[in-house]
């Protein structure tokens, strides 16, 4: 995946003077790393909050991942969007990339890299079972052959190998 001209954002209410909805992902097209170009644009708003949007390109498909639910319990999970247009429309697809399992409650606020061999990773922090604390976590992230599906190997509870950071 590479690195995209776009700045992707969510919204709070605390100091939102365009009077951009809370819990929404937008994106600005940017002029430089450091100088936006026109007026955001909103690229998702499919469930009542969603935030922690990371954009990647992959060929000619952008994936947008983010989490969404309440993150203090375990509807909180990570989900993503496809578009071939880095300001949408996207879809969002069926199946989550993190979800709540036995062992990890409520996964999610993300972010992604590849270690020197070329490997996704997602890192992300989840609830232990008894909700009492959230802990990092990381587990390997896949994209399908098609490029129309993302998916991990967690959430996971112990410690996952990397060889080559």
């Amino acid at each position: 995946m590479k690195t995209i001209k776009c700045l992707c954002f969510y919204t709070i209410e605390h100091g939102n003077k365009k009077g951009l909805k809370a819990g929404e992902i937008y994106a600005y097209k940017m002029k430089s790393p450091v100088e936006v170009e026109g007026e955001p644009v909103q690229i998702l708003h499919n469930h009542i909050w969603q935030e922690g949007p990371i954009l990647q390109k992959k060929d000619a498909v952008y994936y947008l991942t983010y989490s969404c639910g309440n993150w203090m319990d375990s509807t909180y999970h990570l989900r993503y969007a496809l578009s071939d247009n880095i300001l949408g429309p996207y879809t969002e697809k069926p199946d989550t990339i993190l979800k709540t399992n036995d062992l990890v409650k409520g996964p999610g606020h993300h972010f992604l890299f590849k270690d020197k061999d070329g490997n996704d990773w997602v890192v992300y922090h989840g609830w232990d079972v008894d909700f009492t604390a959230r802990y990092p976590r990381i587990d390997r992230f896949y994209v399908d052959e098609e490029n129309q599906r993302v998916f991990s190997n967690g959430p996971t509870f112990t410690p996952q190998p990397i060889q080559n950071l």
